[in-house]
């Protein structure tokens, strides 16, 4: 289990609001964009969804048009609206589809599996997968979100640690005497 998950909710199947909403959005994120450098302009070329969240015109150009008066064609050049739509209109879905799926799932948990399977299967698939009536095809797919999710966090943590090491050897290079070496 993914140890962020273990915050997320308690014995009672209640969520803890931040922990949740922060999980969640790092998942789809790490998830849809998978670890593209400027999210917020990513396009889909297959399904042209666009921005950190992966928002589809089918489903989301009126709501956002009605919301903040802007186009679909220009959701890529504004991040805070993005943001503001995941965390005021699909965050409050997800915590709705979690909660149900804790309540019918209760000895289940909300793993990063589980959360990538309501992102991406929706809330139907991640039931039929927790109650052991998934067919083959809908296995396969939990199974390939959660390398792309698994892929994406190694990523993140190859470059920082990449990242790290850089610093201490400029910090080693800076410092002369207190880089461990005698002169």
């Amino acid at each position: 289990m993914d140890s962020r998950f273990k915050k997320s909710s308690n014995r009672n199947n209640q969520l803890d609001d931040t922990q949740f909403n922060s999980d969640v959005e790092n998942i789809v994120q790490d998830v849809e964009t998978m670890g593209h450098p400027d999210p917020y302009t990513t396009v889909n070329p297959r399904s042209g969804a666009v921005g950190k969240y992966q928002l589809l015109k089918t489903y989301h150009e009126k709501p956002i048009e009605e919301r903040y008066g802007i186009p679909f064609s220009e959701i890529a050049q504004h991040p805070e609206q993005q943001d503001d739509y995941f965390r005021n209109v699909l965050l409050p879905g997800y915590k709705k589809s979690a909660l149900k799926t804790m309540q019918m799932f209760p000895d289940s948990g909300l793993d990063r599996e589980t959360m990538v399977a309501l992102q991406q299967l929706g809330p139907v698939n991640v039931r039929r997968y927790l109650s052991g009536e998934a067919s083959p095809d809908l296995i396969k797919q939990v199974d390939l979100f959660k390398e792309i999710a698994n892929i994406h966090k190694n990523r993140k943590f190859q470059k920082m640690k990449k990242l790290l090491s850089g610093k201490k050897t400029a910090i080693a290079q800076n410092d002369g005497d207190d880089a461990g070496g005698e002169e």
